[in-house]
């Protein structure tokens, strides 16, 4: 599947999108932990849950498990 025919699709636009959060919020947590040396913090753990399920749900809905 080329590039052009992946973004054809407004579906799959909208799902990597949603994929996109996964990276997203593991790059938030190393900068957490660069920022203030934490790994473990429940402010930091309640953005990522929330990135993380907007995520799963969004690829669930969006994704190829919908065909």
């Amino acid at each position: 599947m080329k590039v052009n025919e992946f973004f054809s699709d407004s579906n799959n636009v909208i799902a990597f999108s949603y994929y996109m959060l996964i990276p997203v919020g593991l790059a938030f947590w190393v900068a957490w932990y660069m920022e203030y040396g934490v790994w473990r913090d429940i402010g930091l753990y309640a953005v990522l849950v929330v990135m993380f399920c907007l995520a799963f749900f969004g690829s669930l809905t969006y994704g190829k498990a919908r065909r």
